[in-house]
């Protein structure tokens, strides 16, 4: 269904007895159905596995609102930090994170 966000939602419900493996066809993020114990529960999972499940639902919900991963707001806080720690050029303005280059490539970052 189309909501007023812009954004669509999908209803689907499991009642046939298999598991998919991706939510849609060009998925690139296959899921293992070997790996997964459909005979238990998630209350009855290890606590750890069901926060990881949990995590991987909350960083999808966010790419798909275009929000930050879980991740990225971990890595924001960790550089926030570092963005106004004492000494720091940027200590007092506010963070910005498209000033932070995250690529693997330094040389656009020209001489130290």
């Amino acid at each position: 269904s189309t909501q007023s966000t812009g954004s669509s939602g999908i209803n689907a419900e499991y009642g046939e007895g298999y598991w998919w493996t991706a939510l849609f066809k060009d998925d690139n993020h296959q899921i293992s159905l070997d790996s997964i114990d459909t005979t238990r529960h998630m209350h009855e999972f290890p606590q750890e596995e069901v926060a990881c499940v949990q995590k991987l639902m909350f960083d999808q919900r966010q790419k798909q609102l275009g929000l930050p991963t879980s991740d990225e707001m971990q890595q924001d806080e960790i550089l926030q930090k570092a963005w106004n720690a004492k000494g720091s050029p940027f200590a007092g303005t506010e963070f910005d994170r498209s000033k932070v280059n995250f690529s693997n490539d330094l040389s656009d970052l020209g001489p130290p």
